[in-house]
């Protein structure tokens, strides 16, 4: 019995509810004469059409609310993919100024040793920058008239010479390389104190030993090769002092050099094929640069 009263109960407030609505529905629509049962039915309708327009409003908000998402979202995409091809636009623009410069200057470079040297220009096509082996291939090789042993620098200074040549291509041993220990001296000054040699390591960085204790060498000297080694012409630009050392028993001096060559940012070179004429190519002007 108990089951039956609640089922009871609920199909009336169903019923009723249903009644309600109905009327909420009927009397949605404003007019002017009515009567007194409509205007009673009204006003006891009034909180269900309140209910429904407030809850209409509240589910119109709430899939706008979704759409704007959606769409900010999408839009955020789209802006995201434009920057990035900004970036890349930007990028693309900065290594062709850079390219560009560096060009010029290589230019400039032949141009003034036109008078003392043939220049192969050379791109580099593979390297390996370690700390147990400092190489680099060119683009050129034995059918471009390259040979072992000829030397390669760029505008900037010694970059090292070729150790093996095929038809098209070469490997160069840089000075960085314990390998590529080059004879050299002081521009300055010119004497002939040492060889600069690689440190071994992944450093950009050399030194000149077996330098006599009493060798007039300073911070901030220009270090050149000096041709007495039998491979490199005199006279090409290897770097700059930066530290000084006494060697162990006092009898020799060693000195940190700095190369004037990035050798991180390496990327087109010359081949040196020929000397036309001996020529100091660290004069003044050239050590300056």
């Amino acid at each position: 019995m108990p089951k039956r009263k609640w089922l009871i109960r609920i199909s009336a407030v169903i019923i009723i509810g249903g009644i309600l609505l109905s009327l909420a529905v009927a009397t949605i629509e404003p007019r002017n004469n009515l009567t007194f049962v409509e205007n009673g039915l009204r006003n006891a309708a009034s909180p269900f059409q309140h209910g429904l327009s407030t809850l209409s409003s509240n589910i119109k908000s709430v899939f706008a609310i979704f759409g704007e998402a959606q769409k900010l979202h999408d839009e955020n995409i789209i802006l995201k993919q434009q920057i990035g091809e900004l970036n890349n636009q930007i990028n693309t623009l900065k290594e062709a100024e850079l390219e560009n410069i560096r060009l010029k200057e290589m230019l400039a470079y032949k141009q003034k040793a036109v008078e003392h040297y043939d220049l192969t220009v050379a791109a580099i096509i593979a390297e390996n920058n370690n700390k147990l082996e400092h190489t680099i291939i060119l683009d050129k090789g034995s059918n471009d008239g390259i040979a072992s042993n000829m030397i390669v620098l760029n505008h900037q200074g010694l970059v090292g010479r070729i150790t093996s040549v095929l038809s098209d291509s070469c490997e160069v041993v840089l000075v960085l390389d314990r390998e590529g220990a080059v004879g050299a001296r002081v521009w300055e000054t010119r004497e002939t104190p040492g060889v600069v040699e690689g440190m071994g390591s992944d450093k950009n960085i050399l030194r000149m030993v077996h330098m006599p204790h009493d060798a007039d060498i300073c911070l901030g000297d220009i270090i050149v090769t000096s041709g007495l080694d039998g491979i490199y012409p005199e006279g090409i630009r290897i770097g700059e002092v930066v530290d000084i050392s006494i060697e162990a028993g006092g009898l020799t001096k060693q000195a940190t050099i700095e190369p004037y060559v990035n050798f991180s940012k390496l990327e087109e070179v010359f081949i040196l094929t020929n000397v036309k004429v001996s020529s100091d190519m660290a004069n003044g002007e050239q050590g300056g640069q």
